[in-house]
């Protein structure tokens, strides 16, 4: 198949000046011997800025990236007339075919860089708003606020009685150093299952922190709650994945007349941290 004729070169040179690339031409010694004007208006700078000058001798230090290819490179604010936080460029250098030199393109990612993190704020909205702990199923924090507010208040118009146990593995911090990554969610999702094959349907488990649980017992007194957590631990300390398993530690707190959800949680907290 025969190739098309190069257009002319009044043309040529119209197309390479003002096409949608930044372009920039070294010679054989690195230094810039051309660049076309949508390059000169991306960098908000001048060709004589350029021209002649190797990537050490550049003005900025985002030029000086730009001809050393970081991957991204910055262009602030006050040196582009485009965008709030300034420009996202992109430089991609090939060798010259007759062998001296080299030429570059720049590509603009401003756009899609203000996309992805408009994208990546949206999503950490969404998990905001999600009850759901992703590592074990469970409710996490925000959950639990959302299902034992009712249960308080329950409790405070008809007297029911209502217990929170706190549930941390090991002491405070110690998970996540003697437990990271994989091996930690392993644990995480052995604990989950066995507390889920224990409570009853009635009651409703939180996972907080990646070392605590919090789990609500409805209808349920001190004394009885005493008990599951003597059952619990015994059942955790059974529990073998090959490895030294962390020791449980309990706290709980049984709802009082003026309790709301924080204050609640807070005394079983407070006798969960008296154990350390």
């Amino acid at each position: 198949m025969s190739k098309p004729d190069l257009p002319p070169s009044n043309v040529l040179a119209q197309l390479l000046s003002t096409g949608p690339l930044g372009m920039v031409v070294l010679d054989a010694d690195g230094r810039v011997s051309w660049a076309n004007e949508v390059l000169l208006c991306q960098l908000d700078t001048q060709a004589e800025d350029l021209i002649g000058r190797t990537a050490g001798e550049l003005g900025t230090p985002w030029l000086r990236q730009l001809a050393e290819q970081s991957e991204f490179v910055h262009v602030p604010e006050a040196s582009a007339e485009h965008g709030a936080g300034g420009r996202w460029l992109h430089c991609r250098f090939e060798p010259r075919a007759d062998g001296t030199g080299a030429i570059g393109h720049v590509l603009d990612f401003t756009e899609i860089k203000v996309l992805v993190e408009e994208r990546d704020a949206l999503k950490q909205k969404v998990a905001a708003l999600d009850p759901i702990d992703p590592v074990t199923g469970l409710l996490n924090a925000r959950g639990l606020q959302q299902a034992l507010a009712p249960q308080v208040s329950r409790s405070r118009r008809y007297g029911n009685r209502l217990t929170v146990v706190l549930l941390r593995l090991g002491q405070a911090g110690e998970f996540d150093e003697r437990y990271p990554g994989e091996t930690g969610e392993a644990i995480l999702t052995a604990v989950t299952q066995l507390l889920n094959e224990q409570l009853r349907w009635a009651d409703f488990i939180a996972h907080l922190e990646r070392d605590e649980f919090v789990l609500v017992l409805q209808e349920t007194g001190a004394e009885d709650a005493a008990g599951l957590i003597t059952k619990l631990r015994d059942a955790l300390a059974d529990l073998s994945l090959g490895m030294d398993m962390p020791v449980a530690r309990f706290g709980e707190a049984e709802w009082h007349k003026g309790d709301d959800v924080g204050l609640l949680l807070r005394r079983a907290r407070a006798q969960l941290d008296g154990l350390d």
